[in-house]
């Protein structure tokens, strides 16, 4: 189980002991990055102590030491104690352990955790199974499936955690939120509470309910075009009133202007963690108070310790 605490503040070794130069012999040699630690780390396999020149797909694996990789143009990314990597030019898989990235998307069981834009920095944390945990401790990212589609947004502050199901992609999806009307037309929209992600929906249970708090469980329609502003369409199996749930306005002129409680409760710091959205064959779950770190990002402190980002 991820752990409930506040996200762990972007570390001054972060910052610093990760901008590191690529000399031009080690780019003109194939190599993508530069890997280093105060210690040992693995890799392809073979320990290397100080740093180390990564090629493309270079498997990277930490012991008691961390490590810290800058790659050509600029990205950034932490390894914590006891993880494990592959890095790629343009991304990285995370196998097992936590990581911080900047500027580089991360792959986590087949779903890409990519960041805003250069300057938001995101943690991850997998146990190794089908299961993972993503924060922003600056900025925000979007979480797409192996197709591309938005499964959740994770902004500053906040954190989610996600589980793969037995029953993949064609499973039933479930989200809560506010039903909304888009001015001068018969589309309705919601913004779901648990991903701050606006879906188009469709259903016989649906007009009657705008302006109220529901809860849908419906079939994704990965042929259909969404109208713009929302992700994808979701047409109503069932429908359930919310009653913990708060009313909006009945209409808005545009889809991105769809009330979510995700969107507030991000602002104030942290997602409420009440509620689950089941997403094509993907559970995501608010984590109250933001995502703590599983290993050690610098060399002789714990992860307790804070710094300022």
């Amino acid at each position: 189980m991820f752990h409930r605490s506040r996200i762990v503040a972007l570390g001054a070794s972060f910052l610093v002991a990760t901008c590191v130069c690529i000399g031009g012999s080690t780019a003109s040699s194939g190599a993508i990055g530069l890997a280093t630690t105060q210690g040992v780390f693995t890799v392809d396999n073979a320990q290397v102590q100080g740093n180390a020149a990564l090629l493309d797909g270079s498997l990277l694996q930490t012991g008691d030491n961390p490590s810290q990789v800058t790659l050509q143009g600029g990205a950034r990314l932490d390894l914590a104690t006891n993880s494990t990597g592959r890095i790629y030019r343009d991304h990285v898989v995370l196998e097992r352990g936590v990581s911080r990235a900047k500027g580089v998307s991360v792959v986590v069981n087949g779903l890409r955790v990519v960041p805003a834009d250069s300057s938001s920095v995101i943690q991850i944390s997998t146990d190794g199974t089908k299961r993972f945990s993503v924060g922003a401790t600056t900025g925000r990212a979007s979480v797409l499936n192996s197709s591309g589609a938005l499964i959740a947004e994770v902004t500053r502050g906040s954190a989610m955690s996600f589980a793969q199901t037995e029953t993949g992609a064609g499973a039933p999806s479930q989200i809560t939120g506010c039903v909304q009307r888009i001015r001068g037309t018969s589309n309705y929209v919601i913004r779901d509470e648990t991903t701050n992600v606006i879906y188009q929906v469709s259903g016989p249970d649906v007009e009657a309910n705008v302006g109220k708090s529901v809860q849908i469980t419906g079939s994704l329609d990965t042929t259909a075009t969404p109208v713009t502003g929302a992700s994808q369409v979701i047409h109503e199996t069932a429908l359930t009133p919310n009653s913990s749930g708060k009313s909006c306005r009945s209409d808005v002129a545009a889809a991105a202007d769809a009330a979510g409680a995700a969107a507030a409760a991000a602002a104030g710091g942290g997602l409420s963690g009440a509620t689950i959205a089941i997403i094509g064959g993907v559970v995501v779950a608010g984590i109250i108070g933001g995502l703590a770190a599983a290993g050690t990002f610098s060399s002789g402190n714990n992860v307790s310790s804070q710094v300022s980002p």
